[in-house]
């Protein structure tokens, strides 16, 4: 049988197209709202009913269409948005390909309501399944009604690709949370199932539409940024400082120009800016739109219009990075003690306390507490909270003994686990680490050609933060916290943590500057240069001469390692040379392993928790060293150093005020 190409019938065309474009019900909602925003609205109502599957309704207050054009905004590639090659270059709006509505008439039951504001009417359009229905005049306000019902019924196979109306219904508040976020001066609101789930009202602020859709008071967690990077890159929206991080990105949205997108890249480039910071698997806060001159970025890249591509995007990743670095390094990162509690007021708080005990205790039916006269003194707890919650000290005044006995185990277990892993080093190493300490000095750096990379970097900025150095000396907690005061706040610095930052910042300085110290090898090592790299043998040699090894060229193909950096063992020191071979197999270097390796060397070198042998002699000098850190707020590993305590928290505490 011969195969016969034809041309395929129109309204299978139709299905085809508007399938591209409207594939469950949260991209009606999106084509929508976009009309919405395109139209100049302030104001936008959606609602949805099961999922959207069965009733979607967008209204909104913008310019409206013209009585002459309503037939013709429903019918395929019809817009007012661009008219010439030189608009499309230059998109400024939301939508362009006019395929949204003439899309959802085709697989579903839409009707319109618009007016404009030299109408004295409003026309009412009913369409189904791409045929009109009705057309009639009809009292309305300024702006578009649009009601889609039955959607892909006439579509059943597509259809059955929905997920359940919860799931859709999820897709929807996600997708309208980022047009709040990125159009905070208009005001939306959002109702599913009779029921309103969010209403923002047009403050223009980033932060209030936060604090609205996720419930909580970021406060003084939040950064805002507005920076200008080039003629033709700017950036605004606000980022999380180290006390708000999350075990998701749930809490990062990018837009460019308003648009919502989603780029990898983007994301890894602003994560990286937070690696010094916090701890690894933690992900920072951020909610960035990115301004670029739309003829330098592509947004027809897809129907969804959810990916882009920018001309230059190497360098406007770096701008982006190092805009947020720099904002982060300005910004006092010492995270705050919150201990204080909104409590009812009774004359005696810790009677206040037994009797909330007492209640909770008699519901979930435990074991009896014995009365507060018993303790000798309360157990003070401060945990960190972790999960999705922000990175906030708490204090748990417990009264139960069994509570008592659980944190005292809880406790001694997590000693017992940190002692076991710090534990690598010998007493004398740790004596001669903390002698040889030398300050970090600013503008000594001087990095490989190749490195693009900088853990450390020198300002003229003075961070906002306070001078260690003019704090009182309290003395330490558990041999292993330093406590530090002035009269208004009390500071806690891991001696662990900042002795690990202090060595890590003076190895790594040793590494950029050149002046590496060397491991020499009894034996020396033979290194097989891969095949297609022999050409470039000695290039190699001299690459590797520059972080730290000591090489000759054995034959064609082989190195003869004699020497490797101090920060490296062996097995590192063979993976580091495969990190320099993709130098020229890929033309880039990671420096991941590197500062890994740097990172374990300090870790192990640095002071203990728990070390009662150390002087305060050598306390002051991790405080003068940690000091002219560049980054005194966080080990290498993301783990915080130092954290501060308020008076007046302490005081609210105990009650000395209200």
């Amino acid at each position: 049988m011969q195969n016969v190409i034809k041309k395929l019938d129109d309204n299978i065309v139709k299905l085809i197209s508007a399938g591209e474009v409207i594939e469950s019900p949260c991209s009606v909602v999106k084509e929508l709202v976009e009309n919405s925003i395109d139209s100049k609205a302030t104001s936008v109502v959606v609602e949805i009913k099961n999922g959207g599957k069965s009733y979607i309704r967008v209204t909104d207050n913008g310019c409206g269409i013209g009585e002459e054009y309503v037939i013709e905004a429903f019918k395929k590639h019809t817009t007012s948005k661009i008219s010439t090659f030189d608009d499309f270059i230059n998109i400024g709006t939301n939508g362009f390909r006019g395929e949204a509505l003439a899309s959802i008439s085709a697989v579903a039951k839409i009707s319109m309501t618009t007016k404009t504001a030299d109408s004295n009417y409003g026309i009412t359009v009913v369409m189904n399944n791409d045929k009109l229905l009705e057309k009639t005049k009809t009292g309305a306000k300024d702006g578009t009604t649009v009601i889609v019902e039955e959607l892909l019924e006439n579509v059943p196979a597509r259809k059955n690709f929905l997920k359940s109306d919860k799931a859709e219904g999820a897709k929807i508040t996600d997708f309208l949370i980022r047009y709040a976020l990125a159009n905070p001066n208009i005001k939306i609101r959002y109702i599913n199932n009779s029921k309103q789930v969010f209403a923002t009202y047009a403050t223009g602020k980033v932060i209030d539409v936060v604090d609205i859709i996720f419930g909580e008071k970021h406060g003084d967690k939040i950064i805002e940024v507005d920076e200008k990077l080039s003629d033709f890159l700017s950036i605004r929206g606000i980022i999380g400082n180290n006390s708000a991080m999350y075990s998701s990105r749930k809490m990062q949205y990018i837009f460019v120009n308003g648009r919502i997108i989603k780029d990898k890249n983007i994301t890894a480039y602003i994560e990286n800016s937070y690696k010094k910071f916090i701890p690894s698997g933690n992900y920072p806060l951020f909610f960035l739109d990115i301004i670029i001159k739309p003829s330098m970025v592509d947004v027809n890249i897809h129907p969804n219009k959810l990916e882009v591509k920018f001309s230059e995007e190497k360098l406007i990743y770096s701008l982006i990075e190092n805009a947020i670095s720099n904002k982060l390094d300005n910004h006092n990162m010492i995270p705050t003690v919150n201990i204080a509690k909104e409590e009812k007021e009774e004359e005696n708080i810790f009677n206040d306390i037994l009797v909330n005990y007492k209640n909770r205790v008699q519901k979930k039916e435990e074991k009896k507490i014995r009365p507060i006269e018993e303790y000798e003194e309360q157990k003070i707890v401060i945990s960190k909270q972790r999960q999705d919650e922000e990175f906030v000290y708490k204090v748990d005044v417990s009264v139960s003994e069994a509570k008592v006995e659980e944190d005292k185990k809880k406790y001694n277990s997590e000693n017992e686990d940190r002692q076991k892993e710090e534990m690598v080093s010998a007493e004398e190493q740790v004596r001669n680490n903390v002698s040889e300490i030398t300050p970090v000095e600013e503008n000594t750096l001087s990095l490989p050609k190749r490195v693009v990379e900088k853990e450390i970097k020198t300002s003229d900025k003075k961070i906002n933060s306070v001078d260690l150095t003019l704090l009182s000396y309290g003395g330490r907690v558990f041999d292993t916290y330093i406590m530090l005061y002035n009269d208004e706040d009390m500071y806690i610095i891991d001696q662990h943590a900042a002795h690990e930052r202090i060595l890590y910042e003076r190895f790594l300085r040793e590494f950029y500057s050149n002046s590496i110290v060397q491991q020499q090898l009894l034996i020396p090592q033979n290194v097989v240069i891969p095949i297609n790299l022999v050409d470039y043998s000695q290039s190699i040699i001299e690459e590797a001469s520059s972080f730290g090894f000591e090489c000759d060229l054995f034959g064609d193909n082989i190195i003869l390692v004699r020497a490797i950096p101090d920060f490296l063992d062996m097995e590192a020191s063979l993976r580091f040379l495969d990190e320099v071979f993709n130098i020229y197999l890929e033309e880039k270097l990671s420096l991941e392993l590197i500062k890994d390796k740097i990172a374990t060397k300090a870790c192990k070198a640095a002071i203990k928790g728990n070390d009662t042998s150390i002087k305060e002699e050598e306390i002051e000098k991790i405080i003068y060293d940690l000091e002219h850190c560049e980054n005194k707020f966080a080990c290498p590993h993301g783990r915080p150093v130092i954290t501060r305590l308020s008076k007046y928290e302490m005081e609210k505490f105990f009650k000395r005020i209200l």
